[in-house]
């Protein structure tokens, strides 16, 4: 299970204005959640987690539509946001970290020699 301090924690490690895919939606986005939205968010993944329906839940994706600007008056106006990209990134990414710091406390894998030479985007 993610917690929300782990959420809060890899959100705040990311740089200002990152993007967590095509959606849109960055780092800074995450970071002013409130903090019963992200409580929610995280029930979703967590039920997902502990269901094993990890994969199966982002196959399909939610499409928000977001208002450019007040006044909207054609489709060019409106901003397709990509939830479940953002979410899925997320999750993965703080898997990622526990499944490294897990590795590392058990010298598995040295952090080192994984930022030179970056395999699989597992730098931290």
């Amino acid at each position: 299970e993610i917690s929300l301090t782990e959420w809060n924690r890899y959100w705040t490690s990311k740089s200002r204005d990152t993007t967590g895919g095509i959606s849109g939606i960055n780092s800074n986005h995450m970071k002013k959640l409130d903090p019963s939205i992200s409580k929610y968010i995280l029930k979703m993944i967590n039920l997902n987690i502990k269901h094993k329906h990890l994969f199966s839940l982002f196959k399909c994706d939610v499409n928000v539509a977001v208002p450019k600007t007040d006044n909207i008056e054609d489709i060019g106006q409106i901003r397709p946001l990509k939830m479940l990209e953002v979410f899925r990134k997320a999750m993965l990414g703080i898997l990622g970290r526990r499944i490294m710091s897990i590795c590392e406390i058990n010298k598995l894998l040295s952090i080192t020699s994984i930022n030179s030479s970056k395999p699989n985007g597992f730098a931290k």
